[in-house]
């Protein structure tokens, strides 16, 4: 778990750092993450910090009542679709130089 963490924080803070390989590469991204951690681009991190606050409950939920549901809320498929529709309505990546993943 800590290894898909430390793949995903570059992306959940929205900045760029090299890509390192071999022994000690979860060390040394954990080091560049903090070395550029001033480079974070606010909007990426609230969007992604949303995102989270949906899909953590949500699953809690869909775990809680699955006897009780004929089928899981597809809550990811809901949050991709509400976080793509407020990128491209809200010009995020004009405004606020936001990662997008490109055409979809």
């Amino acid at each position: 778990s800590l290894t898909i963490l430390t793949s995903q924080v570059k992306y959940l803070l929205g900045i760029s750092i090299p890509r390192s390989h071999g022994v000690g590469s979860l060390i040394f991204t954990w080091y560049h993450i903090f070395k550029n951690i001033y480079k974070t681009n606010i909007c990426d991190l609230i969007t992604s910090l949303l995102c989270l606050a949906l899909l953590v409950p949500a699953k809690e939920i869909n775990e809680l009542y699955k006897s009780k549901l004929k089928a899981p809320i597809p809550m990811e498929l809901f949050v991709v679709i509400a976080a793509t529709l407020a990128s491209h309505f809200g010009n995020l990546k004009e405004k606020y130089g936001s990662s997008i993943a490109g055409t979809i």
